[in-house]
This record gives structure tokens, sequence and C-alpha cells, in this order.
């Protein structure tokens, strides 16, 4: 082997672990804003729907579909699939929700002092889900919290990239 065969393959290494580290932080801040996502809408307290509209795209689109998951695997697995496919030449990925709640959530939209609450149809009650305009189960909303922490995605991420070769 020539010398320039080892730095071409030193460098088609390092640009595979660009590639993965990108790709797994991404996958990483995404699924915590997916599940730091409640599950209810439209006063339906177990629904996921919010949750279940969480996409990723190279572009940026997104559009509401109607659905639940309930748990965030599902809409997970699908973000996945589209980080899991970046390149080198395109390590853009978006993540967007189009629904309503998710603004609400993010921004404490809710009413400021809700009289009854929301009705729960598994209880057959009313019940107070915010407070101040906030969600309790997201009471800081979902993206910032997660945004925050994405030096600290990168890091964790890039240092098990480099002592191990991939994730």
């Amino acid at each position: 082997m020539s010398f320039a065969d080892d730095v071409n393959r030193f460098v088609m290494k390092t640009k595979n672990k660009i590639k993965v580290a990108f790709s797994e932080s991404a996958n990483r801040l995404f699924s915590q804003i997916v599940m730091r996502t409640p599950t209810y809408f439209d006063h339906e307290p177990t629904s996921g729907h919010t949750k279940f509209n969480w996409q990723a795209s190279t572009n940026g689109s997104a559009t509401e579909r109607p659905g639940t998951d309930k748990q965030g695997d599902a809409t997970i697995t699908a973000i996945k699939a589209v980080t899991s496919v970046l390149s080198l030449e395109n390590l853009r990925v978006y993540l967007a929700n189009p629904t309503e709640a998710a603004t609400w959530l993010e921004y404490g939209l809710y009413p400021k002092s809700p009289r009854r609450g929301s009705f729960n149809t598994q209880t057959g009650q009313y019940e107070i889900r915010s407070a101040g305009g906030f969600s309790l189960q997201a009471p800081s909303g979902m993206v910032r919290v997660s945004a925050a922490d994405w030096g600290n995605i990168v890091r964790e991420v890039a240092s098990q990239v480099y002592t191990r070769g991939s994730i």
C-alpha cells in the first residue's frame, strides 16, 4: 500500500465518523423532543397525536397527519429512517411538528387560568393540565429544553465514535 492509499483510507474513515456522529446526535436530540412531548391533544389525555406528528426531513416540510403514538417509538423509528440516510454532501436535517398543540406546548399558549380544565374521558372528570399557560407535563416546552442539551449530546456521541469507531 502506498502513502496515498493510507491517506485515502484515513479520509474515508473520518468522513464516515462525521456522518455517524451527526446522524446519531440528531437522533438523540430528536428522540428527546419526542419523548418530552405530552401525550394529549384535543382534550384526550392519552391520544399521542402531537407526539406522533414530529417529522424529520431534509427539506423542512411537514404536514399534519392523523394518528397517534402514545409511547413515541414509531415516531422515533420514522425519524431514524431519515437521519440514517444522510450523506456528507447533505448533513442537514429538520424536525418539525405542524400541529397547533406543539406551539401551545412549547410556548405556553394554553389558557392562563382554566376554569374547569379538560375533560378526562377515562375518569369522567375535569382536570387541570396547565399552569400559567404551560402544560404541566412540559412546563418549559420540549424543543428549547432539548436544544439546550445539544452540546452535551454531540460531545458524548463524538467521544463514543472516536473511541469505538462507531455507535
